[in-house]
């Protein structure tokens, strides 16, 4: 029987290596274009390029969509659900102008899936100091715009519930702002860059960038933060792409630490974790694609980049989508500087880190509640359905869509930002297949 058990797990894990060898980088289109920022909302892909925006679905389409700007050199997107009832998909877009006659805007937005209209939406914003916006997040809200934070050139914009940016100031000197990243499990807000004195910094707030809370990791010499990524399970645990390493913090950013990834040539611009891998990718100096994962969070790492023989430009970002599927778990999508949109399915390769199998669907009561002004929302589904969490008031008027698409087995928790309304009772509903249940929480300001 011990033989029998030992040869069953030889067999697993040649099965599993297979898989992990099918599972090769492979070009998901825009191929030749230079992707500069790449996110996803709800199954779609929004590629920034140098010659526009672009959208794809990773399920239903074979090819991606010009949604304009493409007389634009766009640097960053922000794709997110804003406003009433069944909500308006926002697409914010940072831009560095080609300075044609009359246009040296530097953020425009487009209201409406699939719309080829933008605007110009750079109102407070000095153009004079300026001269580009490089990365964009927010915080999703009732609000029309909720609250977005936009960097480039050593600044970090805000726009609340009003139309205009103004600039927040801080006392680091910022020289260069690279990343701003939002994590909405508990509204923190977080900037990494260098400052006036090339150190390297990274900076987090609570409060959606009124106070900040300063670091500066002197762990690889002159540095610079380029991308930030937070650990699935632990909010405490953050990751930190940087010139050469990738670092890491177990306490909220108070202290840094270096990974088992360290004295490489690239540039980490791409950060992303999905609960049981860690993958980081950037470039070289000669734009060459550096792309590796860890599976004990950032201890040891392995390169992917061997992987595929064809020399892919470098990564100028990432991005986790949950596939749905039984055999490959979830999808690791790449932009590059000049070979479009790579991906890799990750396969379920560790059997000793399974899931333990949801049985019934469920919705959890917040925490914290009563609550102000975020509360977290958690439940669990055993099967692949399509999701709805909506947000109501006591008359049943819908203020916001927390999710609205199809999930995999799983448990889940999505945080509520209630900027803007008033204290009162309100209450979510999760709709799941044919599962629907309500339950009630208090705001108190």
């Amino acid at each position: 029987m011990k033989f029998i058990k030992i040869k069953m797990q030889i067999l697993i894990l040649i099965t599993l290596q297979t898989n992990l060898f099918f599972s090769q980088i492979k070009s998901f289109g825009l191929e030749g274009k230079i992707v500069n920022d790449l996110k996803a909302y709800s199954g779609t892909l929004y590629a920034a390029t140098d010659s526009g925006v672009y959208q794809r679905n990773i399920w239903g389409d074979s090819t991606w969509t010009l949604l304009g700007l493409n007389d634009k050199n766009v640097i960053a997107v922000y794709p997110h659900i804003s406003g009433g009832g069944p909500g308006i998909l926002i697409i914010t877009a940072g831009i560095t102008p080609k300075f044609t006659t009359g246009d040296s805007a530097l953020i425009y937005c487009s209201c409406g899936e699939g719309e080829n209209t933008w605007s110009i939406a750079d109102s407070g914003i000095n153009r004079d100091s300026t001269r580009s916006i490089g990365t964009i997040d927010g915080f999703p809200s009732p609000a029309i715009c909720g609250e977005t934070l936009a960097g480039g050139d050593g600044k970090l914009y805000r726009r609340g519930f009003t139309e205009a940016w103004y600039e927040k100031s801080f006392d680091i000197g910022i020289g260069q702002l690279n990343v701003v990243k939002t994590d909405s499990r508990n509204g923190n807000t977080w900037i990494g860059g260098e400052n006036a004195i090339f150190s390297p910094f990274i900076s987090k707030s609570t409060d959606q960038g009124f106070i900040w809370m300063s670091s500066f990791p002197m762990l690889g010499g002159d540095n610079a933060c380029n991308s930030i990524e937070f650990d699935a399970a632990d909010t405490n645990i953050v990751y930190a792409g940087m010139e050469g390493l990738v670092i890491k913090s177990t306490d909220g950013g108070g202290n840094w630490n270096p990974t088992g990834l360290t004295n490489t040539p690239y540039y980490f611009y791409g950060l992303a974790e999905d609960g049981d891998f860690l993958y980081a990718g950037g470039s070289t100096n000669s734009n060459e694609m550096g792309l590796f994962w860890s599976t004990n969070k950032g201890s040891t790492w392995d390169s992917l980049s061997i992987l595929e023989s064809r020399p892919y430009k470098g990564i100028s970002s990432m991005v986790i989508v949950d596939l749905g599927m039984r055999i490959y778990k979830t999808g690791l999508f790449m932009g590059t500087y000049g070979s479009g949109v790579l991906s890799f399915d990750v396969p379920i390769v560790n059997v000793n880190n399974e899931r333990e199998l949801i049985k019934v669907f469920s919705l959890s009561q917040n925490y914290p509640n009563p609550f102000n002004p975020s509360t977290n929302i958690e439940f669990e589904i055993p099967d692949y359905v399509f999701v709805s969490l909506k947000i109501y008031d006591v008359l049943g008027n819908e203020l916001a869509v927390l999710l609205d698409e199809e999930k995999s087995p799983g448990n889940y928790k999505t945080a509520f930002h209630a900027y803007g309304l008033a204290s009162g009772v309100y209450f979510y509903q999760l709709k799941a297949g044919s599962f629907i249940q309500t339950k009630k929480m208090l705001l108190i300001r």
